[in-house]
């Protein structure tokens, strides 16, 4: 039996997220050792041409360690940058009818979700329930 360098190694827990996207500021992947599919915030849509019907698209993602970092500087870049960029990809001719929706995890953890009120439609910042109630109606 041959020894493999990376036998002691603890492999990445299964996601409970299905995030697919880099994080935007370091550009490590979720399964990245020091990642291991643990973010402080994602922006995703659901369509209702997806396979399953809760499926979500992931647009961007920051994971905790460029999160916990830049709020140890007292700084704000960084995610200001993560909005910046949902923002933009919002705005673009074939994303302009997805709302985009902004989910923080506390520490990392996926299974403490927190969702707001806000999120990105046409690139533009709006109320989620202003949305869904203008599109029950309709």
């Amino acid at each position: 039996m041959a020894s493999r360098p990376f036998d002691r190694q603890r492999p990445a827990p299964p996601s409970p997220l299905t995030v697919d996207v880099p994080c935007l500021n370091c550009g490590r992947e979720p399964s990245h050792p020091q990642v291991r599919y643990r973010f402080a915030y994602v922006a995703y849509w659901v369509g209702a041409d997806r396979l399953l019907p809760a499926q979500r698209s992931y647009v961007a993602a920051l994971c905790t360690l460029c999160a916990e970092a830049e709020r140890q500087a007292g700084t704000t870049r960084v995610r200001n940058s993560f909005l910046g960029r949902v923002q933009q990809w919002s705005a673009l001719g074939r994303n302009r009818e997805q709302i985009v929706r902004i989910a923080e995890y506390p520490d990392g953890d996926p299974t403490a979700e927190r969702e707001g009120d806000g999120c990105f439609r046409a690139g533009a910042l709006h109320s989620y329930r202003a949305i869904s109630a203008a599109s029950a109606l309709s």
